[in-house]
């Protein structure tokens, strides 16, 4: 279970799975050829590839993300269109929503004058959300409260998956969260 607030990649993904993929990113540049000075980066990225890995993926707020999405989701959509009429802000609540969303990070590597072909990864997060209420103003989402959702993720570099099989996790909403300005929904004409 995890605690209400920022939803960061590192409570989907064990530490040591990150750590896996930046190994395997390391691996895949050693393999890319090139002289000795591009030999040494590739050994000397491993380090590297491990903290921007870190810094990059492991702190992602995810519900930004995915709320990005939800203007597709039929009861949001009349929604928003029902506050952009009134000029008044809404509250809904979401019976089930499903949501599958792939990201494609790319970090790159570069020292010595010399640049290692930019690592990309996929992550691939998979959220449930149920009796989520949710605050629309002006085409955005400013609120989320009650309900509770259901998360998972899995990082992928080349053939690699890191991890696999391992369950959701439940965050229960409760109180819930504020977004300041608010997320804009796709789709809205706020966009």
């Amino acid at each position: 279970m995890i605690e209400p607030g920022q939803i960061e990649l590192a409570a989907l993904i064990p530490p040591e799975r990150f750590d896996e993929a930046a190994a395997s990113a390391r691996e895949e540049m050693k393999e890319e050829g090139g002289g000795r000075l591009q030999r040494a980066l590739a050994g000397l990225a491993g380090p590297r590839i491990a903290a921007l890995v870190d810094a990059k993926l492991k702190q992602i707020d995810l519900m930004p993300l995915f709320i990005k999405g939800w203007g597709k989701a039929p009861e949001i959509e009349q929604a928003v269109k029902a506050a952009e009429t009134t000029g008044e802000p809404r509250f809904i609540r979401l019976g089930k929503l499903e949501q599958d969303l792939d990201l494609y990070p790319i970090l790159g590597i570069s020292g010595w004058g010399l640049t290692a072909s930019p690592i990309q990864f996929t992550l691939t997060l998979k959220a449930e959300f149920e009796a989520v209420e949710v605050g629309l103003d002006k085409g955005s989402v400013v609120e989320i409260a009650g309900g509770l959702c259901r998360l998972a993720a899995v990082l992928k570099f080349g053939q690699a998956t890191f991890p696999s099989g391992l369950d959701p996790i439940e965050w229960k909403v409760g109180k819930g969260r504020k977004f300041k300005p608010g997320v804009s929904l796709l789709g809205s004409k706020q966009n």
